[in-house]
Parts: structure tokens; sequence; C-alpha cells
């Protein structure tokens, strides 16, 4: 049989004078920056903070608002298309929400809300926020009575990282308090 033997040694001397390396090094330390740019960058858009989460819960009811000519707009710019929200005891898209809640709110001049104690809990692209809400609505009826009703609710929002947007996906309201105030 015949064979072939390499007696070449495996360990081949390269040289390199100063420029060729400090050109390697640059591109070594460029794809480095690239790499650790791209990582860093996608990490920083998956995490979501506390203060974001409250953020976009206030920013719903900035939207909500029955001064905000833009409601609807604002509010769907807010949510997924999945949304839901949870009031008295029921189910709402937010169209249906809002064909249910309009005519509520045809005497309403005002609306104004607290949110506080905030709970937060996140995970990668969710957070969820439990709250406390504390709102007065103030009413003039055709009659000319003048009302402040003051609510107090308990509740919870459900946010996600929607291609890179934050946007409730599900909201929960429970009425825990009423009180209406004739003010003339």
């Amino acid at each position: 049989d015949d064979y072939i033997v390499d007696d070449s040694p495996s360990i081949y001397k390269i040289d390199l004078d100063s420029s060729s390396i400090e050109t390697i090094l640059s591109n070594y330390l460029l794809i480095l920056l690239i790499i650790n740019f791209f990582t860093l960058g996608c990490e920083n858009q998956k995490n979501i903070t506390d203060d974001q989460v409250i953020d976009i819960v206030r920013e719903f009811f900035d939207a909500f608002d029955i001064e905000n000519e833009n409601r609807k707009e604002n509010l769907s710019n807010l949510v997924t298309d999945d949304f839901i929200l949870c009031e008295l005891g029921k189910f709402y898209k937010l169209d249906e929400f809002l064909e249910f809640v309009d005519p509520l709110l045809s005497s309403t001049i005002s609306t104004k809300w607290t949110l506080s104690d905030h709970k937060v809990t996140i995970d990668n692209n969710i957070a969820h926020s439990f709250h406390n809400n504390s709102g007065i609505f103030t009413d003039v009826y055709e009659n000319g009575v003048k009302t402040n009703t003051h609510y107090k609710w308990l509740e919870s929002a459900l946010v996600v990282n929607d291609k890179g947007t934050l946007r409730l996906k599900y909201y929960q309201s429970e009425n825990i308090y009423t009180k209406v105030d004739t003010v003339q």
C-alpha cells in the first residue's frame, strides 16, 4: 500500500507588519462593538419598567377624559387589537365599552382620576399593575341640577410589548365606593 506522509510543520509562521496587526485588531474591535450594540439594543427594547407601566395606565385615562375630542382614536392607539375591559361584571371590547359609556356620560362635564398605590409585576414583555383609582365626575342634568359623583375603584391592567410599543391588553375595574353630592 502507498501512504502519503506529510512532513510539513503544523505551525506556520506569518509575518505581519505593525499596520496589518492594527488593521486586524481594529476590525476585531469593530465586530465586537457591533455585536455588543445589537445585543444590548435588543435587550433594552424588551425591558419594561414600572414607570412605563404606570404611564400607559395614566395615558389611558387621559385619553378617556370627557374633554378629549379624539377619545376613541387615542384609546385605540393605547390598546392591543384584542383588548378586553371588564367593567361592572361584563367584558367589553373597546368599541363596545365606548358604546356602553357614551350615553352614561352625556350629562358629564368633567372627569378627574387619581391613580395610586401601583403594585407592578414585570416578566419580559408583559407587565401587570394592580392599583387604586379615585375619580370625580361632575354632571349637569337637564333640570339644572349639578352633581359631583365620587368613585373609588380597585383596578388591574395587563400591559404587553406589542411589536416594540407598550399597549394595554386587558383592564379590569371594580367599583368599591360611590357617593353623590349635589352641588346646586
